[in-house]
């Protein structure tokens, strides 16, 4: 009759738990790092409204639960891209930068760099002109804001004007 070794039957049963408990650790370290990102998870939403005072506006929101670093934001228009706002609309209107300028009333917030926290409304591009403010509003379908921007662990995301998010590489 073959003897049973308990000594070895107890070192396997000690392998086997400590193999689960590594499997167990490593699986509630993954859980921890997606509850983490989902924590600190920002959300871009942008878009423009129009009131029939002629008033246009750009506004830009972080609707997540973490802060968001604005990389890049350019406005596409007409094949180019734009990062400056006196210089789209100068293309977009077909006048000189400086009769954009001195025309038209506008109030204007850069957002390149910017981190914006929760919560947090930047009204980017306020246009009171009510002919040029009528004429954005109704020309959206012919150009767009594009804005790339990170969270604090540096994922990136990038969207367009009422569009969904993209986790993107990185910001170009």
């Amino acid at each position: 009759m073959k003897r049973i070794n308990f000594e070895a039957i107890m070192a396997g049963s000690a392998m086997f738990i400590g193999l689960c408990a590594l499997f167990i650790s490593i699986n509630q370290t993954r859980i921890m790092r997606l509850q983490h990102e989902a924590s600190i998870w920002p959300h871009i939403y942008h878009g423009m409204s129009y009131q029939d005072d002629g008033h246009f506006s750009y506004t830009v929101r972080n609707v997540g639960i973490g802060p968001a670093k604005i990389v890049d934001a350019q406005i596409l228009y007409d094949g180019q891209s734009y990062t400056e706002y006196y210089d789209f609309l100068s293309a977009f209107l077909k006048m000189p930068r400086d009769s954009v300028r001195k025309n038209i009333a506008m109030g204007y917030s850069s957002l390149n760099g910017r981190v914006m926290a929760p919560g947090e409304r930047i009204d980017a591009m306020n246009i009171s002109t009510p002919q040029i403010a009528y004429e954005l509003f109704y020309a959206q379908d012919k150009w767009t804001v594009q804005i790339c921007y990170a969270s604090i662990s540096n994922k990136y995301w990038q969207n367009k004007s009422f569009g969904d998010a993209e986790e993107v590489k990185k910001c170009e």
